[in-house]
């Protein structure tokens, strides 16, 4: 679940580069360009700021040693080896470093307490410096304040697959990024604002309502169980498997190599305003695990986990739809925190997410599901394979129809395949009831053998006539 952001851990502890350029005077050289990544207009915004260089001691640059290089991990580590060599402040974003001994170097970047955008940062960049090199021109990218969102759904149809259908689970994972520490290595605040759009449930404490899973037709609800289900999917990343249906919002620090779970009146407080908004605010100690990790990895970030589900009944939001779409879900995430100027002004940073809803038809595939069914008139054990078919379905006070056939194989080796009609009753939240069957469309099997012998039976008596009726002529 956590691939992109092991992705970015590594960015941050290899992320460096090696551009080429023309040759120079010597082939010691490195240009820091902080236009580069982003522009002339933008960097005029950004400005200037102080470059700083810093020598990895006792590190060779062989590919193998820059590949195996864990910046977190040696800040944490062996911070004694991380030796600063020479700072300089960029001229319209650029800072050229010469004269420089063969080695791995670290180039930090500053901000810029005059900057006009407080959001932005820089990324630090490994660079390393061989004898055969000429010399480098390397570009830090620039890191803005921000978060995302990723919904995680019950809906598994291709087309659907990132939809929500009527009364079905959605889970919201928000990344959001930590800015750069003050000067005296703290962080002065960190907010989460989450607000939820009409059409949502959300469960904001464990006294909410619980979920279990939807999985194919089998619809999710929500009630009163007291532990949460948990399914699981080898080799699935989460996204593909809506497991660990959580009973409230879950929070979470990502960064050198640590994951730390936050507890709420801990290391957060929860401000909830109705059932549609809800700001998550950092305390003290919460903002000390986060400068904590952020002064070992820039990567890191927090990640907020938490459980909804789409409301069984309209309305929905009227956003951007398409023709099979019924309304959708909004959700906003806004992050207050530190801007990176001299004061440290809080800024605040947001992000709008939009979800279709879809009817329950398109949101599901037709499952296949297996099991084990006794009976007891045979004292035998039947596993029926099912394959469920939905031949037409209908809104929420309407019935549903399927076609369902089983295999079956009894006690004494023979097998039956059985087709029958199922008609669902709808409830009010567009969940369906236990099937009722209403009756078999066919029955073969053991009995096969039987209505085959008197097929044959009848065929070598037609041949027999025949053959009789043509010595006649």
């Amino acid at each position: 679940m956590h691939s992109r952001r092991a992705s970015r851990l590594a960015a941050a502890a290899l992320a460096a580069a090696f551009l080429a350029c023309a040759p120079a005077a010597s082939a010691a050289d490195i240009r820091v360009d902080l236009r580069e990544s982003v522009g002339a207009d933008w960097f005029a915004r950004i400005g200037d700021r102080k470059v700083e260089l810093v020598l990895i001691d006792d590190l060779r640059p062989t590919p193998g040693n820059l590949q195996a290089l864990d910046i977190p991990a040696l800040t944490r580590e062996h911070p004694e080896r991380l030796k600063p060599v020479v700072s300089k402040t960029t001229a319209d974003g650029a800072a050229t470093f010469t004269g420089l001994d063969t080695g791995v170097y670290l180039v930090r970047v500053a901000d810029n307490p005059d900057t006009q955008d407080a959001r932005v940062s820089y990324t630090p960049v490994v660079v390393a410096v061989t004898q055969d090199q000429q010399a480098q021109v390397v570009a830090p990218k620039a890191q803005e304040l921000g978060i995302t969102v990723d919904p995680l759904t019950a809906c598994n149809t291709p087309e659907w697959r990132d939809a929500a259908a009527p009364g079905t689970y959605v889970e919201y994972d928000f990344v959001s990024t930590v800015p750069n520490l003050s000067t005296d290595g703290t962080l002065g605040t960190y907010a989460l604002t989450l607000e939820f759009s009409r059409g949502h449930t959300v469960q904001w404490n464990n006294n909410g309502p619980r979920s279990v899973l939807a999985e194919g037709q089998r619809s999710l609800r929500f009630n009163a169980v007291a532990a949460t289900t948990t399914v699981t999917a080898p080799d699935t990343a989460r996204k593909d498997q809506p497991v660990s249906k959580l009973q409230a919002p879950r929070l979470s620090v990502h960064g050198a190599g640590e994951q730390v779970r936050l507890t709420t009146g801990e290391d957060y407080t929860v401000q909830q305003q109705g059932n549609d908004e809800a700001t998550f605010t950092f305390t003290d100690k919460g903002r000390a695990t986060l400068a904590r990790l952020k002064a070992l990895d820039p990567a890191t970030t927090v990640e907020t986990w938490v459980p909804a589900k789409a409301n069984a009944d309209k309305p929905w939001g009227g956003g951007p739809v398409r023709n099979a779409t019924l309304g959708d879900l909004e959700a906003t995430a806004a992050l207050t925190t530190d801007g990176m100027d001299a004061t440290r002004t809080p800024v605040t940073v947001q992000h709008v997410n939009h979800i279709n809803v879809v009817e329950r038809g398109k949101c599901f595939d037709a499952a296949a599901a297996t099991n084990t069914v006794t009976d007891s008139d045979q004292r035998s054990t039947e596993t029926e394979t099912e394959t469920q078919t939905q031949t037409s379905s209908a809104p929420s006070d309407a019935t549903i129809t399927q076609v369902v056939t089983r295999e079956t194989t009894r006690a004494d080796g023979s097998t039956a395949t059985v087709t029958e009609t199922v008609v669902r009753e709808s409830e009010r939240d567009g969940t369906p009831s236990i099937g009722e069957r209403v009756g078999n469309l066919a029955y073969t099997g053991a009995g096969v053998i039987g209505i085959t012998g008197v097929a044959l039976l009848l065929i070598i008596l037609g041949l027999i006539l025949r053959r009789r009726n043509g010595e006649e002529e």
